[in-house]
């Protein structure tokens, strides 16, 4: 497997696990379905900014350590 196809699977697995924890946590706490989309639209950007920052910091760590010929 290449290392963007398997980027790309665990991108999806942080979306898919944002809406569900999100949609169950809201259910719990008050059932209300507005409410439910309104936080999935609050928590999946924040994830998505904190995941895509999470890739250049690694990406950018393991170039480094890729190119110091280590």
């Amino acid at each position: 497997m290449q290392p963007d196809q398997f980027l790309v699977i665990v991108a999806i697995y942080v979306i898919e696990m944002v809406i569900i924890m999100t949609y169950y946590t809201t259910k719990i706490e008050e059932d209300n379905n507005v409410l439910v989309k309104l936080n999935i639209g609050r928590n999946l950007p924040v994830a998505i900014l904190v995941f895509v920052v999470t890739v250049v910091i690694a990406n950018t760590i393991v170039s480094g350590f890729m190119g110091s010929g280590m």
